[in-house]
C-alpha cells in the first residue's frame, strides 16, 4: 500500500514580517581611570584590616586587591554615572507588555467580588 502525501503550497501563507524595535543600548568598557595607581594600592591596603588573617590569607587578599583596585571606592572618589556598560532589548515592533494579575483569586473570593474590580 502506497500513500501519497500533497505537500502545502507555502507560497500562499499569509505573514506578518518581523520588524525589530530597539528598547536601549549600552556597552562595556574596560577601561578605568584608577587602574595601576600606586598611591591608590597604598590607600586601600591602610584602608584594609588584616590583623586577623594569618600570612597565607593576608598575601592572597592583598594580591587580589591591589590587582583590582580600581573597583574599590576609596575617600576623596568621585561617585559619578558611567556609560561604560551597554546594554540592549531587542523586542518585536508589534509587542505589548503582557499584564497578567499575580495569582489567581479562589472561587469563593471572585464571586464576591464586584464585576468592575475583577481582572
Amino acid at each position: 500500500m502506497e500513500l501519497q502525501i500533497q505537500l502545502p503550497n507555502l507560497n500562499q501563507l499569509n505573514y506578518e514580517g518581523y520588524m525589530e524595535a530597539t528598547i536601549g543600548t549600552t556597552q562595556i568598557s574596560d577601561q578605568s581611570e584608577h587602574q595601576g595607581d600606586s598611591s591608590r594600592i597604598t590607600k586601600l591596603q591602610g584602608a584594609l584590616r588584616t590583623e586577623h588573617l594569618n600570612t597565607e590569607e593576608k598575601s592572597s587578599l592583598l594580591t587580589i586587591c591591589n590587582q583590582y583596585s580600581d573597583l574599590f571606592l576609596l575617600e576623596g572618589d568621585k561617585i559619578t554615572a558611567t556609560t561604560a556598560v551597554a546594554h540592549e532589548i531587542r523586542t518585536p515592533d508589534a509587542v505589548r507588555p503582557m499584564h497578567d494579575k499575580p495569582y489567581r483569586l479562589p472561587h469563593v473570593i471572585d464571586r464576591k467580588l464586584p464585576i468592575k474590580w475583577r481582572f
